[in-house]
C-alpha cells in the first residue's frame, strides 16, 4: 500500500484545511512526521485511519469526538485520501457524522456521515460506490487487513517505537506480540500440541495392538509341533527397534516349517488318492462279494432240494429197472402186432363165412378173447413202462444240471472266499492308511492356519517398514522445512530490526545534547543509533512472502507427517 495525497479540514485539531503531498516528502524513501506535543501528529495518522476505516484506532475512536471544535460551526469535516493498493489506485472521501446548526431557526441538527470512493480507470476518476459496506468491502478486499491489523502493522503508536528501541531481546518479543498478530502461530502450536498427545495416544494404542500380536503370535508358536522347527519369539518390548528383526526370524522359521508342511500335505493328498483307490477296489470287492452272498444263497436253495433230488433219484432206479424188460417189451410189440394181424386175419374170415351164410356166434377161436385179454394187460403195463422211461431220461437230464450248477457253484463260492479274505486284508491295509491320511489332513489345516497366520504378520512388518522408511523420510524434509522456515523467518526478523535500525539512524542524525528527542523527550542521548544499510519496504514484503511461504510448508508437512505416523 502506497499513500499519495491527504486532505483534512475541519478533522480533529486541524479547523483549517490541511493538504498533504507524500509523494513529494517520500522521494527519499523516507519521511518524518514531528511536531510540538498536541500539534496533530497521531491526529494525521486517524485521518488516514477514517479515511479508509470510517473509525479510528484505540480511545480516540468515536465520531462526535472527530470534528475540530477549533473549526466554524458550520464548518463540514471533510477528510480525503488518495492511495494505492494491490496495484489499483483509489481517492476516498469520507464525512463523520457531526451536529450543524440549523438552516431556518435556533438549534443544531445531525448530518449523517458519508462517504465517497473512485477509482482511476484510463487517467480518469470514476466513481464506484458512495455506499458504507460496499467502501468498506473494497477496501478490505485491495488493503487486505482490517483497522485492529492496520494500527498495529502499518502505523506503530506512538511511544510503542521507542520503548521497542531500548527493550531487550525479551520485552521486544512482548512488544512484537502486542503489535502484530501471532494468533496464527499460537493457533500453531496449540494443534501441534495436541498433535503430540494424539499421536502420543496413538503410539500407546499401536504398542498395546504389538503387544497383541506378539501374544497371539506367541500362542501361535506354541500350537506349532516341534518337528516343525519354528523359533520361539523372543522380544523385548522395551526395545521396540528388535522387535522387527525377531518377527523376520520367527517368520524364516516358519516359513520353513511351512514350506516342510508343502511338502507332507502333497504326500497326504498322494496317500488320500492311493486311500481313494483303494477305496474304489473295496467297493468292486464288495460288489463281488455281494455276488458270493447271492451264490451261497442258490448254493443252499440247492442244498434245501436235497430231497427233491433223492425223489427223483428213487424214480431213475425205477426207469432203470424197466430198462431190464426192454426186450420183452419188444416182444410184446411183436405179438401185440401179430394179435392185430390174427384178429384182422380172423375178422375177415368171419366176414367170409358170414357171407356164405355159414358164421354164427360159436365160429370163433374159442381162445380169441383169453388172448385179447392178455394183450390189453401187456398193453397197458408196456404203456406205463414207456412213461415212466421218458420221465426218467427227462429228470436224469436235469439231475445232470443241477449237478454241474452245483461244482460250478462250490467252484465260485471257494474262488469268492479267497478274494474276499484278500479284499478283507486289503480294506484293513487300507483303513489304516487312511487313517494315517485323515490325521495327516487335520496337521495340514493347523499348519495351513499357521502359515496364513504368519503370512499376515509378514506384511504387517512389510508395511511397518514402509512406514518407518516414509515417516524418516517425512520427517528428514520436515527438519529441513523447520530450518529454512527458521532462516526465512531470521532473516525477516533481521530485515525488520535492519530497518527499525535505519529509521533509529535517521532519528540520530537530527538528535544533539540539550535538545529533546521527538520520540521519548530526553535531553541527553548517550548511544545513538548507527546510520547502517537502508531496507527498502519491497525487500521486507518479500522477506515476509518468504517467511509465510516456508512456514506453510512447514505445517504441510507436519501434518503429512502426523498422517504417515
Amino acid at each position: 500500500m502506497r499513500l499519495h495525497r491527504l486532505t483534512v479540514s475541519a478533522f480533529g485539531p486541524f479547523a483549517e484545511t490541511v493538504d498533504i503531498d507524500f509523494d513529494a516528502v517520500a522521494e527519499s524513501g523516507l519521511f518524518l512526521i514531528h511536531g510540538a506535543t498536541g500539534a496533530g501528529k497521531t491526529s494525521l495518522l486517524d485521518a488516514v485511519c477514517f479515511a479508509l476505516y470510517a473509525d479510528v484506532p484505540g480511545a480516540r475512536s468515536g465520531a462526535r469526538a472527530l470534528r475540530s471544535d477549533h473549526a466554524p460551526r458550520d464548518a463540514v469535516p471533510r477528510v480525503v485520501l488518495e492511495f494505492t493498493a494491490s496495484g489499483r489506485r483509489f481517492t476516498i472521501e469520507r464525512s463523520p457524522e457531526f451536529l450543524r446548526p440549523k438552516k431556518r431557526g435556533a438549534g443544531e441538527t445531525r448530518s449523517p456521515a458519508r462517504v465517497v470512493l473512485r477509482e482511476r480507470v484510463g487517467g480518469e476518476w470514476v466513481g464506484k460506490d458512495i455506499r458504507p459496506d460496499d467502501v468498506a468491502a473494497v477496501v478490505r478486499e485491495t488493503v487486505g487487513i482490517g483497522l485492529g491489523q492496520f494500527s498495529k502493522v502499518v502505523m506503530l503508536p506512538q511511544g510503542e517505537f521507542a520503548a521497542f528501541l531500548r527493550a531487550t531481546a525479551e520485552e521486544r518479543r512482548q512488544v512484537l506480540e502486542r503489535l502484530f498478530d501471532v494468533q496464527r502461530f499460537t493457533d500453531v502450536e496449540d494443534w501441534l500440541a495436541g498433535q503430540r498427545r494424539d499421536l502420543a495416544t496413538e503410539v500407546d494404542d499401536h504398542r498395546r495392538e504389538l503387544a497383541a500380536d506378539l501374544d497371539r503370535l506367541g500362542d501361535l508358536l506354541a500350537e506349532v509341533p516341534a518337528s516343525a522347527g519354528a523359533a520361539p519369539l523372543e522380544v523385548d518390548e522395551a526395545q521396540p527397534e528388535a522387535i522387527p528383526a525377531a518377527v523376520s526370524g520367527v517368520v524364516a522359521g516358519l516359513s520353513d516349517a511351512v514350506t516342510a508342511a508343502m511338502a507332507a500335505s502333497e504326500d497326504a493328498m498322494v496317500a488320500v488318492t492311493a486311500a481313494l483307490q483303494a477305496s474304489a477296489d473295496g467297493s468292486r470287492l464288495a460288489a463281488l462279494q455281494e455276488r458270493a452272498r447271492v451264490a451261497r444263497l442258490g448254493l443252499q436253495g440247492l442244498q434245501e432240494s436235497a430231497a427233491t433230488r433223492h425223489e427223483a433219484d428213487r424214480r431213475l432206479a425205477l426207469a432203470r429197472r424197466a430198462l431190464r424188460v426192454s426186450g420183452h417189451l419188444d416182444a410184446l410189440d411183436r405179438a401185440q402186432a401179430t394179435a392185430r394181424e390174427a384178429e384182422q386175419e380172423h375178422d375177415a374170415a368171419v366176414a367170409a363165412l358170414r357171407s356164405l351164410g355159414l358164421a354164427t356166434a360159436d365160429h370163433r377161436p374159442g381162445g380169441s378173447a383169453m388172448l385179447r385179454a392178455a394183450l390189453q394187460e401187456n398193453d397197458e403195463a408196456i404203456r406205463h413202462a414207456a412213461r415212466l422211461r421218458a420221465e426218467s431220461e427227462v429228470r436224469r437230464e436235469h439231475l445232470t444240471r443241477l449237478r454241474d450248477q452245483v461244482r460250478a457253484a462250490e467252484a465260485e463260492a471257494a474262488d469268492h472266499a479267497v478274494r474276499r479274505g484278500d479284499a478283507e486284508a486289503e480294506v484293513e491295509r487300507r483303513r489304516v492308511h487312511a487313517d494315517r491320511c485323515e490325521r495327516a489332513r487335520a496337521e495340514l489345516r493347523g499348519l495351513r492356519s499357521a502359515h496364513e497366520e504368519a503370512r499376515r504378520l509378514h506384511r504387517l512388518r512389510l508395511d511397518h517398514d514402509a512406514a518407518a522408511r516414509e515417516i524418516e523420510r517425512l520427517g528428514s524434509r520436515r527438519a529441513d522445512l523447520r530450518e529454512a522456515a527458521q532462516d526465512a523467518r531470521q532473516r525477516l526478523l533481521d530485515l525488520r530490526e535492519a530497518r527499525l535500525a535505519g529509521m533509529a539512524a535517521e532519528l540520530a542524525r537530527g538528535l544533539a545534547e540539550g535538545c529533546a528527542c521527538p520520540v521519548c523527550g530526553a535531553t541527553q542521548h548517550p548511544q545513538l543509533a548507527q546510520a547502517s544499510d537502508r531496507v527498502a519496504a519491497e525487500d521486507l514484503e518479500l522477506a515476509e512472502e518468504q517467511s509465510d511461504a516456508a512456514a506453510g510448508a512447514l505445517e504441510q508437512a507436519t501434518l503429512e507427517l502426523a498422517t504417515a505416523e
